[in-house]
């Protein structure tokens, strides 16, 4: 039995397209002429791929698996109001909790973000791969020396720090991080077991006014 790439080469050999007699000897003849020149080198290039495949199988395999993993990883690139959706979920989950059960570190870390939102100083980028959120020195309207002029902007190799969080395959990493066990509150008891008395986070406050 043939295998995919024998059949594949075969199929491609006997396409041949031929323009109609009533359409020769004019302008459509040389369009005609044209896009059949390119179909017979995309259709070369293609019987070139074939052979290669079927002559080098496991770098074939390579290249297919490293073509659609960057195609899945572009796809699900997640976009600015996936973050701010989850943002607004995570805020939401917090605010079902009590204050004496409610992770502080979790509450800060989106305290902190939404604060930034309020500063219009958030930024996103599609990387193509994946996506960042980002922190800027100011916010758009902002129009001062420092804001405007590019050198004493933060260079490239500290951009690192002013990074937010990382987008992949439709979840945000450091957002998932800081809602891990968001509900265990690590000093609501003391070492001899007694409930500590605690004081409102930045949510709690939100919630009661």
């Amino acid at each position: 039995m043939a295998s995919f790439s024998t059949r594949g080469r075969v199929l491609l050999t006997k396409i041949s397209p031929k323009l109609p007699e009533k359409w020769k000897g004019g302008r459509l003849e040389r369009i005609g002429g044209f896009f059949n020149s390119i179909f017979t080198d995309y259709k070369a290039a293609v019987l070139d791929a074939v052979q290669d495949m079927k002559d080098a199988p496991r770098k074939a395999t390579f290249y297919i698996s490293l073509l659609t993993s960057g195609a899945v990883l572009a796809k699900t690139s997640p976009s600015e109001s996936h973050f701010e959706t989850a943002l607004s979920d995570c805020h939401h989950d917090l605010l079902l909790l009590g204050d004496p059960i409610r992770n502080r570190q979790s509450d800060d870390h989106i305290q902190t973000i939404q604060m930034y939102y309020r500063e219009g100083r958030i930024r996103y980028t599609n990387c193509g791969l994946f996506s960042l959120i980002w922190l800027a020195g100011y916010e758009p309207a902002v129009d001062t020396f420092d804001a405007r002029c590019k050198l004493v902007r933060p260079q490239w190799l500290d951009f690192h720090k002013q990074v937010l969080d990382v987008g992949v395959l439709g979840r945000w990493f450091y957002l998932r991080k800081a809602m891990h066990e968001f509900d265990v509150n690590p000093d609501e008891w003391d070492a001899e077991g007694h409930r500590v008395k605690s004081t409102p986070t930045a949510i709690g406050v939100q919630e009661t006014q």
